[in-house]
């Protein structure tokens, strides 16, 4: 058993406490973790565990955020998508500015950015059918 993994208990537990030495130990006993697989004494504090629950959705969100160039604020959760969309937009900025006698620094940016986005998106969805073909194979094995 890693600390780790002890820490994934203690942390959320009503009977933690805090040492300056030791970190995160044990109120009954005073001092760090020694269970190996569950704590028999975990009693746990739904206030932090609701408080590490948000935290790990607002990192969810934020990544997925990122992966989509801010665009899934609009619904927008494809990355292909969303990086068409940039692409497009870059271009018609560019082409905009153009006939206006004037060049902006932001297209071209925007431009890479947008084709970085399209080719994750491509990537991950060509992992995700290759795992989705192997599951099925495997599954067919199974079958047989």
């Amino acid at each position: 058993m890693d600390r780790a993994h002890q820490l994934g208990y203690c942390k959320q537990c009503k009977l933690r406490e805090f040492s300056k030495l030791e970190g995160v130990i044990c109120s009954l006993t005073g001092h760090k973790a020694t269970f190996e697989d569950e704590c028999p004494e975990y009693q746990i504090d739904q206030n932090i565990a609701e408080r590490n629950r948000e935290i790990e959705e607002e990192r969810l969100q934020d990544l997925k955020s990122s992966d989509t160039l801010g665009l899934s604020m609009f619904g927008i959760k494809n990355q292909i998508i969303a990086g068409a969309l940039a692409i497009i937009g870059s271009v018609v900025w560019f082409i905009a500015g153009a006939s206006a006698d004037i060049i902006f620094f932001y297209p071209p940016i925007l431009f890479i950015l947008g084709l970085a986005t399209l080719i994750q998106g491509v990537v991950t969805s060509n992992k995700k059918a290759k795992l989705k073909q192997q599951l099925k194979e495997n599954v067919d094995l199974l079958d047989k």
